[in-house]
């Protein structure tokens, strides 16, 4: 009844479990880094001459929440970081401000950047959730253990595909720049029965959220850029 109701929750708006949120529980359980692209997931794409883009702090929340989560479930802050094709400076800023473990930019193979990263951050891909939006990510996609994907509506004959060929675990109703993102991760945090517990305990500023979010601003964002790798 759990999972109906989850599942029901989130496929009344629009959103797609293409495995069921039963599957998605067990796989988050083993969740320990969390990936996100940029152009497409944070914002809807569009960029100035400059390179910067925007980002939303609904969207902030939402992944701040989520590596609350992680930690009260298992006591560390999950692996976090950027894959992004290009120099995003406005992903720079927001990772760093965000403490992420990382940005890696200029990423255009982010299967081959994970398998570069691996080693040196101790990942398994079957460990790592992905947030990502469009054709460059399928390959790192292919290997993820949990795959999110925000959908778009102007390329409805690709997110056809991905739903026949099961490419992701969970297709938003809500595209990129429009909250696509917080809708992602609050699915992962209500199919791992962790939301309540999450949300009362960051709206009481519980002493294990002050634990949580003095290691989290403790921690350092390494900048790569994927061409030296």
């Amino acid at each position: 009844m759990l999972h109906q109701n989850i599942e029901e929750m989130y496929t009344n708006p629009g959103g797609t479990f293409v495995v069921p949120s039963r599957v998605v529980a067990f796989k988050a359980h083993q969740i320990q880094a969390l990936l996100f692209d940029w152009d497409g997931v944070f914002h809807p794409g569009t960029k100035d001459a400059s390179g910067g883009s925007t980002f939303s702090e609904v969207d902030s929340m939402g992944i701040n929440m989520l590596r609350f989560g992680f930690y009260l479930k298992t006591g560390k802050i999950p692996f976090t970081a950027i894959f992004t094709g290009e120099q995003n400076p406005t992903a720079q800023t927001f990772a760093q401000r965000e403490h992420f473990d990382a940005i890696v930019i200029q990423a255009k193979d982010k299967r081959a950047t994970f398998s570069h990263l691996a080693p040196q951050f101790n990942l398994q891909p079957e460990n790592a959730a992905f947030f990502f939006d469009d054709i460059l990510d399928f390959g790192l996609a292919a290997i993820a253990g949990i795959r999110v994907y925000l959908k778009r509506n102007a390329n409805p004959a690709l997110n056809k595909m991905v739903l026949q060929k099961r490419w992701a675990d969970y297709i938003t109703a809500n595209e990129g720049g429009q909250n696509g993102l917080r809708e992602g991760t609050e699915m992962l945090l209500s199919c791992m029965g962790l939301f309540q517990e999450t949300l009362e305990k960051r709206m009481q500023m519980h002493p294990e959220y002050i634990t949580y979010i003095n290691l989290r601003n403790a921690l350092q964002t390494s900048i790569l850029d994927a061409r030296n790798f």
